[in-house]
């Protein structure tokens, strides 16, 4: 009896490590490479599932160039999405770029900044999913100079799971989310298993 739950339950601890890992692997790769589609979805959820706050950022899959939309859902305040970007040493040659691709499509306002930040656009969408999809794969094509749209996303502030692209879009978050359910799962095949071990 003892010998065989030396060599089984290493096993079956090895066995539910593995099944983490693909169950990690599986969820995060729904937030990579993402089109103009994938950012359209991560947008619609943020504002179905999204608390005041919460925010998706998307990233390109070939440089550090971003873009972040931030979700305002206030009383005082009908929901809206919101994107703000800085004037910076980092950012100056591109902010008027921006600008030009923002005017078109969403509200746009200036607002003061501090410290290295001289000040930053304030855009607002409403809840237009289309216009927002369109200004940020224009920042990534014609304003950062990426090939194509090709991003991954994180998240902060979404309140529950839904769709294909689930929130949150975080690996740490992933982890928790896999984790919980494979507790259960594992506990269950240990328990199992010590079944089979008690009938030995």
């Amino acid at each position: 009896m003892g010998q065989i739950a030396l060599v089984v339950v290493p096993f079956l601890i090895g066995l539910l490590v593995f099944f983490l890992s693909r169950r990690v692997e599986r969820h995060l790769k729904q937030y990579k490479h993402l089109d103009a589609d994938g950012i359209r979805e991560c947008l619609s959820m943020l504002i179905e599932h999204g608390a005041d706050g919460a925010f998706v950022i998307f990233d390109d899959m070939a440089s550090t160039r971003f873009v972040q939309f931030r979700l305002e859902a206030t009383e005082k305040h009908a929901a809206s999405l919101q994107s703000d970007f800085p004037c910076s040493p980092w950012s100056a040659a591109h902010y008027e770029g921006v600008r030009q691709h923002a005017e078109p499509l969403a509200t746009v306002s200036e607002q003061p900044g501090g410290g290295a930040v001289e000040k930053f656009l304030h855009v607002d969408f409403g809840l237009n999913v289309n216009n927002a999809v369109e200004f940020a794969t224009g920042i990534f094509v014609d304003v950062f100079g990426c090939v194509r749209v090709d991003v991954s996303a994180r998240s902060s502030g979404l309140t529950r799971m839904s769709g294909r692209l689930p929130p949150p879009l975080t690996p740490a978050a992933a982890w928790g989310h896999v984790l919980g359910r494979a507790v259960g799962e594992g506990w269950h095949y240990l328990r199992t298993a010590g079944g089979m071990f008690r009938e030995a």
